[in-house]
């Protein structure tokens, strides 16, 4: 048995007011949403599995169809849930609720101090720097607290960008959350380099270039995104490759974290490549 529950992520701004979004966008921000999912249902114990199905696109947002699949143990719990559908319905929603208020905690806190007070058992209050005092569920505290799902809604955030997509639009039934430009900050994680790698060849593709800075974006295979930075003396000589709409392979060093995953890529050649990565061509 299982239940569909419609769950919406939208995009609002000039870039997709066409109902357009580039993939390399739109694939980071589905991995972040379905990875804080994937977390909070884990901190949960729910017995149910779940998958996130993307059934439909319209103007200017992507929405998302959260598809709840029974499992054996699940089952053995119906009795106690009444009905094994609509009790996965009901932790398929408790855990996007979730979400939606670790984003609202996030902004009503707004990086400044805030105090708390503990109501009953599984509520607290917290009381941010303007003296607005909100209740939330204990367990959404804590995982606002702990950080478990800071860096999947940064990935939710990451492709607002002043006058192109304004902001990002998370709902669930009669519950939503914006997160705006401005709001981007408060979601950025620091990664703390560890190492690096020696030079290597990576494929993937250019997604932006800032020339004040000589930086920008390369979106890995895997769908994540990494910023880099044109190491060579005369940069300007790289720029002929961003015509370049396929994917392309980079001659870099690595700087990798403590996961041993990229978080900066030293570019030092870029050689433009036939569409093979399995992406359509332009993305």
């Amino acid at each position: 048995m299982k239940e569909s529950v419609p769950l919406e992520i939208k995009y609002a701004g000039p870039d997709v007011d066409d109902g357009s979004m580039s993939i390399s966008d739109v694939v980071p921000a589905l991995q972040g949403l379905a990875s804080a999912y994937g977390k909070i249902a884990a901190e949960e114990n729910l017995q149910v599995k779940h998958n996130i199905r993307v059934t439909g696109v319209r103007k200017g947002s992507f929405e998302i169809l959260l598809e709840v699949c029974a499992t054996p143990e699940a089952i053995d719990n119906a009795v106690l849930i009444g009905s094994l559908a609509f009790g996965a319905g009901i932790s398929a929603r408790l855990v996007i609720e979730k979400l939606v208020a670790v984003i609202k905690l996030t902004k009503h806190v707004n990086k400044n101090n805030f105090n708390t007070k503990v109501e009953g058992t599984d509520n607290i209050t917290v009381t941010n720097s303007e003296n607005v005092t909100i209740s939330f569920p204990l367990s959404v505290y804590q995982i606002y607290t702990s950080g478990l799902i800071k860096s999947d809604i940064a990935k939710i955030a990451e492709p607002l960008d002043p006058n192109k997509i304004d902001s990002a639009t998370i709902k669930v039934d009669s519950q939503e959350e914006v997160i705006t430009f401005a709001d981007k900050s408060l979601f950025e994680t620091v990664n703390v380099e560890v190492t690096k790698t020696q030079r290597m060849n990576l494929k993937g593709w250019l997604n932006s270039l800032t020339k004040s800075t000589n930086r920008g974006y390369f979106n890995l295979k895997d769908g994540s995104r990494v910023t880099y930075s044109l190491a060579v003396e005369q940069p300007e000589s790289l720029y002929q490759f961003f015509i370049h709409k396929g994917p392309v392979e980079i001659d870099c060093e690595a700087h990798l974290d403590e996961n041993l995953k990229p978080i900066l890529l030293d570019v030092y050649g870029i050689t433009p490549l036939q569409s093979d990565l399995g992406l359509p061509e332009g993305e």
